[in-house]
């Protein structure tokens, strides 16, 4: 599979990621009640979201735009109304996704050959 279709698969995962858990919901509150809806939204979210990222992970040149992603659907996640009452998976959404951008950004700083951090000095050239 070429980067191409991983990056399409990866944000067709971050749209089910917050399109889907709310089919879970109303199915799982019409047929039991609302507690199992909400367990089943976020197996749904927590599922969709980590195959967006394992996708995002394996592409081998990773365009800025997929990078920021992770980052983008978790500011959207806390902006939508909680499914959740309560702070707790706003942080936990926030965070997954801060963490995952930063690792792409990494990644793909590596996958340049630039090192993470270069020390420079106060005119902007490199300290040694």
């Amino acid at each position: 599979m070429n980067d191409t279709n991983k990056s399409c698969l990866s944000l067709f995962f971050l749209a089910a990621a917050f399109i889907l858990p709310l089919v879970g919901l109303a199915v799982g509150w019409a047929e039991w009640d609302l507690r199992t809806g909400l367990i089943i939204a976020g197996v749904v979210f927590a599922v969709c979201f980590t195959a967006a990222g394992v996708l995002a992970a394996l592409v081998r040149q990773i365009p800025w735009p997929v990078v920021a992603l992770p980052f983008l659907a978790a500011l959207i996640y806390l902006v939508l109304p909680d499914v959740l009452p309560g702070p707790l998976d706003d942080g936990v959404v926030v965070t997954a996704g801060t963490l995952l951008s930063i690792l792409l950004a990494l990644r793909k700083q590596l996958a340049n050959g630039e090192t993470a951090i270069e020390a420079t000095d106060a005119s902007g050239e490199e300290a040694g």
